[in-house]
């Protein structure tokens, strides 16, 4: 699955890097499916600006808009992230990082956004060497 292109509002935009530049965190719903099964289509995150370390839920701002992605590692200052689901990792610089996410608000409450991650990445890695 490659991510979905999505329109994003500019203002939703501009209000979450202002936001979260000051230290306020956003909580926003979640489009799409490139982060199942960790974040499910339609569920809320709390995100926060903070230092990022691998394997961290991040906020990023594409070209293609915000995008929820895991960060895989960094190479030569750039980031290269990567949705749960997607088979194509995505490459971006530190200053298109918003912020990370820290909870995911499901119908059975919160819960962490790693809660499936190695699990599921061990899956890929075996049916994607």
């Amino acid at each position: 699955m490659r991510s979905e292109i999505r329109q994003d509002s500019k203002l939703f935009r501009e209000l979450s890097r202002s936001l979260l530049a000051k230290g306020i965190s956003i909580r926003f719903l979640v489009r799409g499916r490139s982060m199942f099964p960790a974040i499910r289509d339609g569920e809320a995150v709390l995100v926060e600006h903070k230092d990022v370390r691998k394997g961290d839920v991040l906020l990023v701002d594409t070209e293609d808009g915000l995008r929820l992605h895991r960060l895989q590692r960094c190479v030569d200052g750039k980031l290269i992230t990567q949705g749960d689901c997607c088979a194509e990792p995505e490459m971006s610089d530190g200053a298109a990082v918003l912020g990370r996410v820290y909870k995911v608000l499901g119908v059975k409450g919160a819960r962490s956004p790693h809660r499936f991650a190695r699990y599921f990445h061990r899956l890929r890695d075996f049916l994607h060497p």
